[in-house]
């Protein structure tokens, strides 16, 4: 089945997502207006749909389904082992991966999976659903899917996450769905769940590397600091009595109005984790903890760490999700006199293990900052970065700065200035051809520039879209969206070998 040939807008399943949801209506007005799509929407709650029904005007979406929920369907009981296991082989084959491959994006069947993330807090899912449940929960899921696609016939999919993606891959249906760019509030209509495009290269190809690199990353991107802003305000020492009281009557409503979210995290972990996160605080944010300033010339390695659960780490990176092997490892390989700088997001903090930091620590060459200290000046500083798939990464990378990936799917890894680690006995030798002398940084900040200017170019600019009031974006900005979105079908696959 590929329906992608031809009329790739004639029939569209447009999946919600809350963060984009005003975005994501005026794009299907859109599609419906230009291409006189057939629109199927997908939402997950009762709520969801409701709000699309009062917010769109008769005849636009064909059809308004509360798509298969994966956790409605975990508490199956009485189940044939043998039957359910069948039945997910069968599914694997035609997925081309395993269910625990897809598991691991999910922040509450594959919690296990977020390994620096175990104090994020447990739900009614992780807690009481067994594997054999599972497995069955997901076969309701594909069976579902399956039954979609096979009804309605799309032509694209637009948004949907990883399992849409896998299946969408699985039945040769073209993909779509808005990805950050990570510099200033630029996006870009991704093909696949690993943020990937295949308008990159030919992108790169044609650019001059004339863009002013400072000038164009003179700061963290928007919505990086906008989320940022937001949450370190509310997490104030004196507004935690309010915050615990204001969780409580949240989960008391849910419970009342029989909300999908009331079935979700346990109140008590909740309550649990903001405690645990305000501890965290006062400990790793402040003067006590090394800063830039306090590292004075001495040379290093900056290593990110990434919050778990999350998309960037989990989902992007399935192939490689274990940050503190990564520290050991890069560590380890780090030639003599050099440090290797970590430094963690503030929204991790509250979820690590409890030694983890200490166990950080306990590596001599490694220096553990201030979790306030802008990700950015550390990247200016540094030698190079290592990463998995965090935004540092790609400002060093377009920085004209050595960077080593451990992730497989990042864009920057086009650049010669950028090594991907698929055999980690090789880390030494990056690290080496990194940190040498001989390093061509003229070249690299050549290439650095034009790889900013490619991912400007094929970009859309969401100005005025700020991640907290979803609807304050600028209506022409929309239309660059969809007309981006038109362009991402006439991109060739990429040609241009990745470097590492």
């Amino acid at each position: 089945m590929n329906q992608g040939a031809g009329k790739p807008f004639r029939r569209v399943f447009l999946v919600a997502h809350s963060q984009y949801r005003y975005v994501l209506l005026a794009l299907a007005r859109r599609l419906h207006a230009q291409k006189n799509s057939k629109l199927h929407l997908y939402v997950t709650t009762p709520q969801e749909e409701s709000f699309y029904r009062q917010n769109s005007e008769p005849g636009l979406f064909e059809t308004i389904e509360i798509a298969f929920r994966l956790y409605d369907a975990v508490g199956a009981q009485d189940l044939d082992e043998a039957k359910v296991v069948a039945e997910a082989r069968k599914n694997e084959n035609w997925l081309g991966c395993t269910y625990n491959h897809i598991n691991i994006s999910d922040r509450h069947l594959g919690r296990g999976y977020a390994l620096a993330g175990y104090h994020h807090p447990r739900s009614r899912y992780s807690e009481g659903t067994d594997y054999v449940q599972m497995l069955q929960a997901y076969n309701g899921l594909f069976a579902y899917w399956r039954n979609q696609f096979y009804l309605k016939q799309p032509s694209v999919i637009i948004q949907g996450g990883k399992v849409l993606a896998v299946i969408a891959r699985s039945m040769g249906i073209p993909f779509r769905q808005i990805a950050g760019a990570r510099v200033q509030n630029y996006h870009y209509w991704a093909q696949d769940e690993y943020f990937e495009t295949d308008e990159l290269d030919a992108a790169f190809a044609s650019t001059s590397g004339d863009l002013d690199v400072a000038a164009a990353m003179d700061r963290p991107y928007l919505s990086h600091r906008t989320i940022r802003d937001a949450f370190l305000a509310k997490k104030r020492w004196r507004n935690l009595p309010k915050r615990l009281l204001l969780i409580v009557a949240r989960h008391i409503y849910w419970r009342l109005r029989r909300y999908e979210k009331a079935r979700g995290y346990l109140l008590r972990e909740r309550l649990v984790y903001e405690l645990r996160l305000q501890r965290d605080l006062a400990r790793y944010i402040g003067s006590h903890m090394p800063n830039l300033e306090s590292l004075g010339d001495k040379p290093f390695v900056f290593f990110p760490l990434h919050t778990e659960p999350e998309m960037a780490l989990q989902t992007l990176s399935p192939e490689y999700f274990y940050q503190h092997a990564a520290i050991a490892a890069i560590s380890r390989d780090l030639p003599a006199g050099y440090k290797l700088v970590v430094k963690d997001t503030p929204y991790s903090l509250g979820r690590r293990p409890s030694d983890f930091y200490d166990q950080i620590r306990d590596l001599k060459n490694v220096i553990l900052l201030e979790t306030l200290e802008p990700g950015l000046d550390i990247v200016r500083r540094a030698k190079a970065v290592v990463t998995i798939t965090g935004t540092a990464g790609f400002e060093a990378a377009a920085l004209g700065k050595p960077v080593i990936s451990f992730g497989r799917h990042n864009l920057f890894a086009l650049l010669p200035h950028v090594w991907t680690v698929s055999d980690e006995t090789r880390l030494k030798d990056y690290l080496a051809a990194a940190l040498t002398a001989e390093f061509d940084t003229e070249k690299a900040l050549r290439d650095g520039a034009r790889f900013l200017e490619a991912m400007i170019g094929m970009s859309f600019d969401l100005r005025g879209y700020d991640y907290i009031d979803l609807k304050s974006f600028d209506p022409e900005a929309v239309d660059e969206a969809t007309q981006a979105l038109y362009r991402s079908f006439e991109s060739k696959p990429s040609v241009l070998a990745r470097s590492g």
